[in-house]
């Protein structure tokens, strides 16, 4: 299962926050980790942009093998285990 998000600019690249911190975000996670197959594993793995890393960490994800480094200079690797 996957999830992606984006939060749009205006036209001069000012990110619009209407919807950041009110806790929606922290609500698809929960959700999703309340499905069976997230609860049959023993680890999740997801990818997460510098803006998401945050929100991830706070979630409970951590860097995948302990490795703080951004794959291809976009992406962190991180990991629930459960």
């Amino acid at each position: 299962m996957c999830v992606f998000g984006k939060v749009d600019g205006d036209k001069n690249g000012n990110k619009k926050t209407n919807y950041q911190g009110r806790g929606i975000g922290r609500k698809i996670i929960e959700t999703l980790e309340q499905d069976e197959y997230f609860t049959r594993a023993s680890r999740i793995e997801v990818p997460a942009s510098i803006t998401a890393l945050e929100f991830y960490k706070k979630m409970g994800y951590d860097y995948k093998d302990g490795i703080a480094e951004l794959e291809k200079g976009v992406l962190y690797r991180l990991e629930k285990i459960r």
